[in-house]
């Protein structure tokens, strides 16, 4: 009843209070509009892709996404931690378990989803091969590249994304909309901070989605978080694990 009523009477707050128009304005560029010029000067910077270079841009994801939510936001008492559902950490050990359950059910369906829609638009799939380089550095197996994509892919990305995605934008869109529509605008936006491969802008729209449903009944931004680590963490492993087949033991890539 406390978890319950205590997100209701928050909802309450924000709808009674609407958010600025000019805020959304400001957490889209200062965030997303930051991120996509910082990765536009490092691409410049780095004219070869290493192992170093994708890391930075790991790490430029944290701060520019993620960081935006503490300076554009917080900073400016627009929210704080404890409305977003970050802190404190009320942990719940079910969590990983139900986010494991979720991420294993919708990758499938995420995935299958993507091409249908990509057949039907006469797609190409190409663009996943710069991902695909992205990740496995070129095809090149090593300990250290699977390490730095684990930690990049797998932890920075989705702490940052969730909270700037979930907690940050999602939440504004409270004091205008109702749950679906707001589940619909905020799992869209996040599609399109993904579009550099069409496939995967669609795969991430139903994440999306999903963590959107999810964050607005469970009230923690940690249970969408554990969602897209478990996610992305069987993506990147399974992509490596394939690299090693092929490399150690000459098993070729599908």
């Amino acid at each position: 009843m406390n978890q319950e009523t205590n997100g209701n009477l928050s909802e309450e707050i924000v709808i009674r209070n609407k958010p600025e128009w000019k805020d959304l304005v400001i957490y889209l560029l200062g965030g997303f509009g930051l991120y996509m010029l910082v990765s536009l000067f490092l691409a410049l910077v780095f004219r070869h892709l290493t192992i170093w270079a994708a890391f930075v841009l790991y790490l430029s994801n944290g701060l520019c996404i993620g960081g935006s939510v503490y300076v554009f936001a917080v900073r400016r008492h627009k929210t704080d931690w404890k409305t977003m559902g970050f802190l404190p950490v009320n942990w719940h050990w079910s969590w990983v378990l139900i986010a494991a359950i979720l991420a294993v059910v919708f990758i499938p369906l995420r995935s299958l989803l993507a091409l249908l829609v990509t057949a039907l638009l006469g797609g190409s799939l190409s663009s996943l091969q710069a991902r695909s380089d992205l990740i496995l550095m070129g095809n090149q197996f090593s300990a250290l590249n699977f390490a730095l994509t684990f930690l990049g892919v797998g932890v920075i990305a989705p702490i940052s994304e969730e909270l700037y995605f979930r907690g940050l934008l999602h939440r504004w869109f409270i004091g205008w909309t109702k749950p679906w529509q707001r589940t619909l605008a905020s799992s869209l936006l996040f599609g399109l901070a993904h579009f550099d491969s069409f496939p995967v802008a669609i795969s991430a729209v139903v994440m999306g989605a999903v963590n959107a449903v999810v964050y607005e009944r469970s009230k923690t931004l940690w249970l969408p978080i554990l969602i897209h680590m478990i996610t992305n963490m069987i993506g990147v492993v399974t992509l490596y694990l394939a690299l090693a087949l092929q490399t150690y033991l000459h098993v070729p890539m599908l």
